[in-house]
């Protein structure tokens, strides 16, 4: 019996270590928070992927907006660069964008694919007339390197508003 360890020996030493770390957990908050938040800015979710294409085409049409070329070119795949960089110089020479608006956006069942459909008011600088333009932009997600637009092509009022 001499050698045996009493376990009530140990009881306010583990009440101590319970109350530290239970002021630890409310002092620094949860300690998962930071692992919570890097899942949801790398898109785990379908709901992340859904908000962070919201930022990706905000960016991307800011970019474009202020003629910023490289950080327009951030937000395409390879396939699509020559096309957005035409885009840019075309706007940054002979118009100018007023603005732009988001008049659609369709995901496919797991928000790694989506169509977004926006419309961009344009003057020529040459007429100083404002044109409103539609286009379809198709966006793909990966982990790796988050959404990128894969394509835009223009599309009718008709197809654009229904």
């Amino acid at each position: 019996m001499a050698n045996m360890i009493n376990p009530i020996n140990y009881a306010p030493a583990l009440s101590r270590m319970a109350a530290v770390l239970g002021a630890v957990v409310v002092l620094q908050g949860c300690v998962l928070v930071p692992f919570i938040d890097a899942a949801k800015q790398a898109g785990v979710t379908k709901g992340d992927r859904e908000r962070k294409l919201a930022e990706a085409v905000k960016g991307y049409e800011n970019a474009l907006y202020w003629g910023n070329t490289p950080e327009a070119l951030a937000f395409v795949t390879e396939e699509a660069r020559p096309k957005v960089q035409h885009q840019v110089a075309l706007d940054k020479r002979e118009r100018r964008i007023v603005s732009t608006n988001v008049l659609e956006t369709n995901f496919d069942e797991s928000a790694h694919q989506a169509t977004v459909t926006v419309a961009t008011k344009r003057f020529s600088n040459d007429t100083l007339v404002v044109k409103e333009e539609f286009e379809k932009q198709q966006w793909e997600f990966s982990l790796a390197e988050g959404w990128k637009l894969r394509t835009t092509a223009p599309a009718s009022a008709t197809e654009a508003l229904s």
